[in-house]
């Protein structure tokens, strides 16, 4: 527990910790030479040259303290010039990079994981495996394994592209960085919709379809549906929007 604690301390947390670690050797100091002073005092045995021995020594702990209260001044500028020294080359960073060449590399980091076309077929490949009946009798364990296998898929596309803004925004301005950090939700949103619907429709489906399904589950299973369908509807087209949107710019 102590380790953790002493690992997670800053350089000016230690500065603070070292000034009061010298004041308090200090005080000790004086109040030792308090007592002795007291007791020799009160035994007739004072020293002449005690006095001045006392006084010296305030003064060497005055300048301890000063010295110490120096190199905590010192050490807190120091560390707000090297914060302000790195936030200044994170800066240039971004700033160094040339328009047109961000947008280029927008453009390329967002067609790089497939091109829009590629998202169609991928969509169109879980949506046509979904139409499986696993209820009625005519689906083999192969359409199965075919269907579940494509939604995995369909996870893993969107996992991979949670990192797509962490992974690139070296790359681009201040500006492109937020169109990718948007950008980056619109499709994972996408696929998580599509991964959604894909499953939902193989679940539903079969059971609406069914001669003797009650009419109350039907019409339950028809508006989970709707609510799945509509929610990937409604994260395609945003997707493809922002796809478009900068794909034309």
């Amino acid at each position: 527990m102590f380790n953790k604690f002493f690992k997670g301390m800053t350089k000016k947390q230690w500065s603070w910790i070292g000034v009061l670690i010298g004041l308090a050797l200090i005080i000790v100091i004086i109040i030792g030479l308090k007592v002795h002073h007291d007791n020799v005092e009160s035994e007739g045995e004072y020293p002449e040259d005690t006095s001045s021995a006392f006084e010296s020594i305030n003064e060497k702990a005055d300048d301890s303290y000063e010295s110490l209260q120096e190199d905590t001044d010192s050490a807190s500028e120091s560390i707000d010039k090297d914060t302000a020294s790195k936030s200044s080359i994170s800066s240039k960073s971004s700033n160094s990079i040339d328009t047109d060449e961000s947008l280029d590399n927008l453009k390329s980091i967002i067609s790089m994981p497939m091109a829009k076309e590629n998202y169609q077929n991928l969509e169109d490949g879980v949506l046509e495996s979904a139409k499986v009946d696993d209820i009625n009798g005519n689906a083999t364990q192969g359409d199965l394994t075919r269907f579940h296998s494509r939604v995995s898929n369909i996870r893993d596309k969107a996992d991979e592209a949670k990192s797509l803004y962490s992974d690139n925004k070296g790359d681009l301005t201040s500006d492109d960085q937020t169109k990718l950090k948007d950008y980056k939700k619109l499709l994972v949103n996408y696929l998580n919709a599509l991964g959604d619907y894909a499953v939902t429709y193989q679940s539903d489906n079969p059971v609406i379809n069914t001669p003797d399904t009650d009419a109350e589950t039907v019409e339950e299973n028809q508006q989970e549906l709707q609510e799945a369908q509509d929610k990937f509807t409604n994260a395609k087209n945003e997707w493809s929007a922002s796809y478009d949107s900068i794909m034309n710019s």
